[in-house]
């Protein structure tokens, strides 16, 4: 369980001053102010959040690479699903049909 006042010092970094400095000074004096096990809590919260931060930067680097070889490969994006696929799916053969002027009745024959 996490002190009351690491959960608040979480809490309070939203509303941190914009300019660098002044941030690091208001974080610095609130780290200043803890005891020993607190600030170890803090430490500890702080390295679990930064690597789990990384480890989200590197999952979402793969998935825009992947994404791009595919893309390099000729797959193209299904819009009505969000997904890049290789192989057309139904929904983009019956739109292509509908935009090239084919009547639906006549894609169901």
């Amino acid at each position: 369980r996490l002190p009351a006042s690491v959960t608040e010092m979480l809490t309070e970094v939203g509303s941190l001053p914009q300019d660098a400095a002044e941030s690091l000074r208001v974080m610095s004096e609130r780290a200043g102010n803890m005891d020993a096990s607190t600030l170890l809590s803090s430490a500890q919260l702080l390295g679990e959040l930064m690597s789990q931060a990384n480890l989200a930067l590197a999952q979402q680097t793969v998935r825009a690479w992947r994404a791009n070889l595919r893309a390099d490969a000729g797959c193209t994006e299904d819009t009505s699903t969000g997904a890049v696929v290789g192989n057309q799916t139904f929904r983009m053969a019956f739109d292509a049909l509908l935009a090239s002027g084919r009547a639906a009745a006549e894609i169901r024959d």
